[in-house]
C-alpha cells in the first residue's frame, strides 16, 4: 500500500543487476537433496537489501520474494529495447524497399537505354 511507503524510487539498472545474478543448483549438506537457487553472499554484493543476515550464527539466507520486482523492472528494460530495435528494424525495412524499388527503375532506365544505344549501332 502507497500509504506506508516514502522515497519510491523505481529500480535502477534492474536489468544489469539480474544479469549479475548467476543461479546455481546444489545439494544440501544436510540431507543431499538437490536443489536450485542463489548463493547469498554473491547475492549480497549485488542486491543486499534481499539479504537476510541471522546474528546468532552469521548464516545467510534470501528473502527470494523481493528478488521479483529487480525481475520485473528487468523485464521491462529490455521490452523497451526490444521496442526500440523493432522500430529500427522497420524503419530500415521501409529503407530497403525504397532502395529496391530505385534500384528497379534505375534498372529499367539502364536497359532502356543500352537499348537506345544498341539501336544507334544497327
Amino acid at each position: 500500500d502507497a500509504n506506508f511507503k516514502t522515497n519510491v524510487v523505481t529500480i535502477k539498472d534492474a536489468l544489469k543487476k539480474v544479469l549479475s545474478l548467476r543461479g546455481v543448483t546444489y545439494n544440501w549438506i544436510t540431507s543431499g537433496e538437490p536443489s536450485i537457487g542463489f548463493i547469498a553472499q554473491e547475492v549480497d554484493t549485488i542486491l543486499h537489501c534481499i539479504v537476510l543476515t541471522d546474528t546468532a550464527t552469521g548464516f545467510k539466507s534470501l528473502d527470494y520474494s523481493k528478488i521479483v520486482p529487480v525481475i520485473v523492472e528487468g523485464i521491462k528494460q529490455l521490452d523497451s529495447t526490444n521496442k526500440d530495435l523493432a522500430k529500427k528494424d522497420s524503419i530500415k525495412d521501409a529503407k530497403i524497399h525504397e532502395l529496391e524499388a530505385e534500384d528497379s527503375i534505375l534498372k529499367a532506365k539502364l536497359q532502356n537505354q543500352d537499348s537506345l544505344i544498341a539501336s544507334l549501332f544497327q
